[in-house]
């Protein structure tokens, strides 16, 4: 699916995503740190794109912007990315 008008901070631009899919946080694994992925909250008006940090058994953790800090997602709320095209 491909989602337009994604808000990057990680490299400051707007752009537009294509997605693989849902993140299911039970079968992540330790080669999908650092995979991004596009975040969609629950009122589905904004969406913006982060970088996988970390996650536990509750939450994933996304890095948003260029610094180290990340927050925390439901994982329903993100999906992966497998191709970004800068739009500005």
């Amino acid at each position: 699916m491909k989602i337009n008008n994604v808000t990057d901070r990680v490299n400051g631009c707007i752009c537009s995503v294509t997605t693989t899919g849902a993140v299911a946080l039970a079968e992540l694994l330790h080669v999908d740190k650092g995979r991004a992925v596009v975040y969609t909250p629950n009122h589905g008006s904004d969406h913006e794109f982060g970088i996988i940090k970390s996650w536990n058994s509750s939450w994933v953790f996304v890095r948003f912007h260029s610094g180290d800090t990340a927050a925390a997602c439901a994982a329903d709320q993100l999906q992966f990315v497998s191709e970004v095209e800068v739009t500005s």
